[in-house]
């Protein structure tokens, strides 16, 4: 390796080792070289000389220096290098405005700058013209600023004056002169640009402006030719009228009722508005019509009220005047009751002879014949539903002709249709007699009842709580094995497993279970037929069975009052004697300070309703919510009292709630309240489990009658349909299914 190093050396020391002249291969000041970053370099200026570089001495001589960067001293200066050269013509260079400012050039104000030439660039300097002072650039200045009084806004003297040099100037026009300037309304031809149509407003129908010698414009020539509102009409078509010149038109040659013409503005319309109208014109004069094209004032019944098509019937559509201008048009109405067309939209539920479909079962009443009146409604022929009663699972209503129609649970033939399966819809019970006035359902059982006290009963009877002398269970109405000697029953109530009735002679009759002396008849064996009630040999009505007892109200002559009596299971202090002690004969409920008016009796606690002024009361005892807790009460507490109401209550032998009416004595409304268990929402749509304390339910207010079963409950509408609510594993709701739980009344509806 070290021979071919030195090799290498000794053969770059020959002559084959030099350079070629014209090739430089190092940068270097003073090789004759411009390199990068130098300007000249020995004699080699570029071809550059003084004039060349813009400096003002172009005959001085440019050199190099030794840096390799031109020397200029004898160039002198140029625009450009920032050093003002005055002798040169500059006034400015660059940033250097040689200590001049806008201000000490005469102007007011703002920023000079310099421009490529090195001269003052004033266009951003400002003169306060209108300050009383003549600056560069102004002709004038009368402090004025406005135009048209010789000295412009813009401080130049304006075409036509003449102004003197004083500040502010004395500025004069010259009439004569050919340009209208000044208080000048012409000058020769210089007419303003105006002329006839255009001069002092008022628009001439021809001629020719002329210039006076005193510079004043002279118009009559337009006046000869008239304009409107000269009070003349110019003929030939120019003008239909002029102020009060109509011409010779009035408004009766121009078709019109009497009345007074007026000329609008423009000379070329006549105003009728104010002659007396014609039929026709769109507006009704009502001198002598009733109604004009659109404008209408009908009033045949004499409401005070513009007519339209619903007073003659219709339904749509506009009435239109006919063209004697008086009558009206009805081909514009349309839909009418009478047309045939059941027009739902506005309330039409039928037309003559055609009721849509709908029948009286269709609209939840138990039979009838659907008819259609006069106003295109249903005008009865239904008969509504008189009353409903709820068991355990089942429910069982009254119509209006007497018949009897139940579903729900039938376990044990409750529904009375001669099987045991259960029926989601309503069946009707077949066997009654005629004249069917009241119904009872008790836990699994069921009764109905006459006006004459024929009771006819279905169902469990395990305990003979079918009264038929039997301890058989019946699918199909029974007679009670033996009735009332010189008596009839009057009202029929049925407890869970007992049923009993008062008589029209005011004695009481219990049949059925009798373990804690729920027949009262002092003794705890069951009976299956009727035994009578101890103790109460008359006056008693109203009889009302709860899960295993019964309470009746009876009359005391000496107090001129009800009291109220309970017989049966008392752990619940359901007898109100103030003992939980059961008793198997009548025992009297304390704490009624009132005569009872009504008995209601549930599962385990029984109400009372007592009239008496000023106060009315609705009073409670036995298991039931007192102050939002349930409690026991062994004697009646009150739980609604009021001077304004009247009330009355529904319960039932399975329930743990209570419907109470309260009547306005002032305006019969009434309004429903509820208390008790809530779990399946059959006292309440409200999502709770309990209603605490008696509490308004807005959507039963238009109930009249209300049945309570265990966990549903019914109710009859003022029309007489039929509605229930809350659970319905059994069907109980009669609406076909048995999946849900209705948090509102369903309607009942009879196929």
């Amino acid at each position: 390796m070290k021979n071919i190093l030195f090799l290498s050396f000794f053969l770059c020391v020959l002559p084959l080792c030099g350079c070629d002249d014209g090739v430089k291969v190092e940068e270097s000041c003073g090789d004759g070289f411009v390199d990068p970053g130098e300007e000249c370099d020995g004699d080699n200026l570029q071809e550059q000389t003084c004039a060349s570089l813009g400096h003002y001495n172009q005959v001085g001589t440019l050199r190099c220096l030794p840096t390799c960067m031109y020397d200029l001293a004898e160039c002198a200066g140029r625009c450009g290098d920032n050093t003002v050269d005055a002798e040169d013509g500059e006034q400015c260079d660059g940033e250097n405005m040689n200590g001049q400012t806008c201000q000490n050039q005469g102007f007011t104000g703002g920023t000079m700058s310099c421009t490529a030439g090195c001269r003052f660039d004033t266009s951003g300097c400002e003169s306060a013209c209108g300050n009383g002072h003549l600056e560069p650039g102004e002709e004038c200045d009368d402090q004025a600023r406005e135009n048209g009084d010789g000295c412009s806004a813009d401080c130049l003297v304006e075409p036509g004056w003449d102004c003197n040099g004083d500040v502010p100037p004395v500025c004069t026009t010259s009439c004569g002169d050919g340009i209208a300037a000044g208080n000048e309304h012409c000058d020769g031809e210089d007419l303003r640009g105006y002329n006839c149509q255009t001069w002092n407003g008022i628009s001439y129908y021809g001629g020719s402006l002329t210039c006076t010698q005193d510079c004043q414009i002279d118009d009559t020539s337009c006046q000869d030719s008239g304009w409107c509102g000269d009070g003349l009409v110019q003929g030939g078509g120019v003008e239909a009228c002029d102020e009060e010149d109509f011409g010779g038109a009035t408004c009766e040659n121009l078709g019109f009722h009497p009345g007074t013409l007026q000329c609008l503005g423009d000379c070329q319309t006549i105003d009728t508005q104010f002659c007396g109208g014609s039929c026709g014109d769109g507006v009704a004069q009502l001198s002598y019509e009733t109604c004009d094209g659109a404008d209408l004032h009908f009033d045949l019944n004499g409401d005070g009220l513009p007519d339209d098509c619903t007073d003659f019937g219709y339904y749509e559509g506009g009435l239109g005047c006919d063209t004697d201008c008086q009558t009206p048009l009805l081909s514009g109405c349309s839909l009418s009751c009478g047309d045939g067309v059941i027009s739902s939209a506005y309330g039409e539920e039928c037309e003559a002879g055609n009721v849509g479909g709908v029948t009286c079962t269709s609209l939840g009443y138990a039979s009838g014949t659907l008819a259609c009146g006069d106003d295109c409604r249903f005008d009865g022929g239904c008969i509504p539903w008189v009353g409903v009663v709820a068991g355990l699972g089942h429910t069982c209503a009254l119509s209006g002709e007497g018949a009897v129609y139940c579903w729900g649970d039938n376990s044990s033939g409750q529904l009375g249709v001669g099987t045991t399966v259960d029926s989601t819809t309503p069946v009707p019970v077949l066997g009654l007699p005629a004249g069917i006035t009241g119904l009872t359902a008790g836990g699994r059982h069921t009764c109905a009842f006459t006006g004459t006290g024929v009771v006819r009963c279905w169902g469990a009877n395990e305990y003979g709580q079918l009264g038929d002398g039997t301890f058989v269970q019946r699918s199909s109405p029974v007679a009670l094995a033996g009735e009332p000697v010189m008596d009839y029953y009057l009202t029929v109530s049925a407890g869970l497993n007992h049923t009993c009735a008062d008589t029209v002679g005011g004695v009481v009759y219990c049949w059925g279970r009798n373990h804690l002396g729920q027949l009262g008849n002092g003794s705890n064996t069951a009976s299956a037929t009727a035994v009578q009630v101890s103790g109460i040999l008359m006056l008693a009505s109203g009889v009302a069975s709860g899960g295993d007892y019964s309470c009746v109200k009876r009359f005391v002559t000496v107090n001129n009052a009800n009291e109220v009596l309970c017989w049966g299971d008392n752990s619940q202090g359901q007898l109100g004697n103030g003992t939980q002690t059961p008793s198997n004969v009548p025992v009297t409920v304390t704490g009624l300070s009132d005569s009872a008016t009504q008995v209601v009796a549930g599962d385990d606690f029984a109400c009372a309703a007592q009239a008496h002024v000023p106060n009315h009361k609705f009073s409670c005892w036995g298991y039931f919510l007192m102050d939002g807790i349930y409690v026991v009460q062994t004697s009646a507490q009150n739980v609604l009292v009021g001077a304004t109401h009247s009330y009355a209550g529904t319960s039932g032998p399975a329930s743990r709630f209570v419907f109470m009416s309260l009547r306005n004595l002032s305006t019969s409304s009434v309004e429903i309240q509820t208390l008790g268990d809530n779990a399946y929402h059959q006292a309440s749509p409200a999502n709770m489990p309990e209603i605490v304390i008696p509490t308004h339910q807005p959507s039963m207010d238009g109930f009249v009658s209300f049945a309570a079963g265990a966990e549903h409950a019914c109710g009859i509408a003022a029309d007489g349909t039929l509605w229930c609510w809350g659970r319905n594993n059994k069907g109980q709701l009669g609406d076909s299914n048995t999946s849900i739980v209705a948090e509102n009344p369903l309607q009942v509806l009879f196929q």
